[in-house]
């Protein structure tokens, strides 16, 4: 085995192509023959743009606070429902913290292995957590205890997520398979072949009849979480589709992939609607604002950057990370957005700014 150069992920000695963020091991700066890439035009760093401003306004996040991990890389950063707490990924640890202080108030120990997400439960009080161990875990943050160990998978664990009732449990790993769980007693309920290769990224819709994956085949999928049925591919892509976010109505859908575009889809006719040349690098991280206005990209490229969703334009560069941004969050009540990566720390970015 060896390290992939791009993110540091263990792949077979003779592979020719990283199945976790889907970089070509083989031509100049790892990039699929063939590819390139269009470099965004974007603010300086720090700046606002007035894009439009009667029609799309301003939105500016100052930086608020760094909490460091001081664990290398953070693959995973999730609010809970109340905003007042917030959960990071890190080696074979989770962290919550209290969001306010910027203190760490528990840490939950069980991985073997990198943690690649984490996700609070409706009501706040479990969380769960997956990664490299192949397994998915769910704690009682009032305890700190695992009560729920989820084992089947044959490969990492990338994305593992409560359904919006708490009921359920959804699961998606390398073998490019989803799970579905019982949340309560973690019976295995059902499973979707999703992706040709491995499953990067999932999400629930807001009203847990639609489910999102996203792989290193190139494609995002709409599912019926009911039964398990394709609803829609969603192609366009260039290589790996290495992250989504789902619109707070459940009618759009951002996807961030290795060709270094954000799309955002319409959920119901399948149609791009914007291609956002967004980073010189991979776009790991992606996440939508409460209100449905803002998206949220981070890359390999060390940059978060505010879209404006509908109009598909930049409104801000957020630096400050240097290294790869992994994850992304905006809190429930849309105030602020933590964003994570490579260098270890969660910064916090609280929003400021008037017009909508």
């Amino acid at each position: 085995m060896k390290r992939c150069p791009f993110c540091d992920e263990l792949i077979r000695d003779k592979a020719i192509k990283c199945k976790h963020c889907g970089s070509a091991l083989e031509g100049p700066a790892g990039r699929p023959p063939g590819a390139t890439l269009a470099g965004p035009t974007l603010p300086a760093e720090g700046d606002v743009l007035d894009v439009e401003a009667t029609a799309v306004g301003q939105r500016s996040f100052h930086l608020q606070r760094v909490l460091a991990e001081r664990a290398g890389w953070i693959r995973c950063v999730a609010f809970s429902p109340s905003g007042k707490r917030l959960a990071s990924g890190a080696k074979q640890r989770v962290g919550v913290w209290h969001v306010a202080s910027g203190r760490r108030v528990l840490t939950l120990r069980g991985h073997t292995d990198r943690v690649y997400t984490v996700g609070f439960s409706p009501d706040g009080k479990r969380l769960i957590s997956a990664g490299q161990d192949r397994t998915a875990r769910v704690w009682d943050l009032a305890t700190g205890d695992c009560v729920v160990e989820l084992t089947g998978h044959l490969d990492i664990v990338y994305g593992a997520a409560f359904s919006p009732n708490g009921g359920r449990v959804v699961t998606a790993s390398g073998e490019g398979s989803l799970r579905l769980w019982e949340a309560a007693g973690g019976e295995f309920l059902r499973e979707f072949r999703a992706h040709e290769d491995a499953v990067l990224a999932l999400a629930f819709g807001p009203k847990g009849g639609r489910l999102f994956s996203a792989g290193s085949d190139g494609l995002a999928v709409v599912w019926d979480a009911a039964s398990g049925t394709r609803v829609r591919e969603l192609r366009g892509h260039r290589g790996s589709v290495l992250s989504l976010a789902v619109a707070p109505g459940g009618d759009r859908l951002a996807t961030g992939g290795f060709d270094g575009t954000v799309r955002i889809w319409n959920v119901g006719s399948g149609v791009c609607e914007h291609v956002l040349t967004a980073h010189s690098r991979e776009v790991w991280a992606l996440a939508y604002s409460p209100c449905g206005r803002w998206v949220a990209s981070g890359g390999r490229d060390g940059l978060v950057r505010i879209w404006h969703a509908r109009a598909g334009q930049c409104v801000q560069d957020l630096p400050g990370h240097g290294l790869a941004v992994r994850t992304a969050a905006f809190s429930p009540a849309g105030g602020m957005l933590a964003s994570a990566g490579r260098d270890g720390k969660v910064r916090l970015w609280a929003e400021g700014g008037s017009g909508e």
